[in-house]
């Protein structure tokens, strides 16, 4: 009989934790479960503007990853979430100019900010 209790007890310390301690194993506790969002996104915000820079900031979900920037389809570099970038602005030549900013995380765009002048 006591084998038995032993063995029970071995055993349900193995699935619910040590009863002495109350300690519950990470696996079944459900508090530590991390929930990732399928498709993140975010904002870009225009802080200034200058007669030869644009400065933006990104916010939005937290992502692992640094987000590629892209001017117009040319790339310009990284940004990480809640932080600024800056980019050059194009030479106006007379006519109506615009400027496409898309933030992309992996392969799906995170953000996108349209400006024309």
């Amino acid at each position: 009989m006591n084998e038995l209790f032993f063995s029970a007890m071995f055993i349900g310390s193995i699935l619910f934790g040590n009863p002495e301690t109350t300690e519950i194993p990470s696996e079944l506790n459900m508090n530590n479960v991390e929930y990732t969002q399928a498709n993140p996104s975010g904002t870009i915000t225009l802080i200034s503007s200058s007669a030869m820079k644009l400065k933006f900031k990104v916010t939005g979900d937290q992502v692992d990853t640094p987000l590629d920037i892209y001017v117009n389809d040319e790339a310009q570099g990284s940004v990480n979430v809640n932080e600024e970038f800056e980019i050059k602005r194009p030479v106006n030549n007379g006519g109506q100019q615009s400027i496409e900013v898309i933030l992309k995380n992996a392969d799906s765009i995170y953000a996108s900010y349209v400006i024309s002048f």
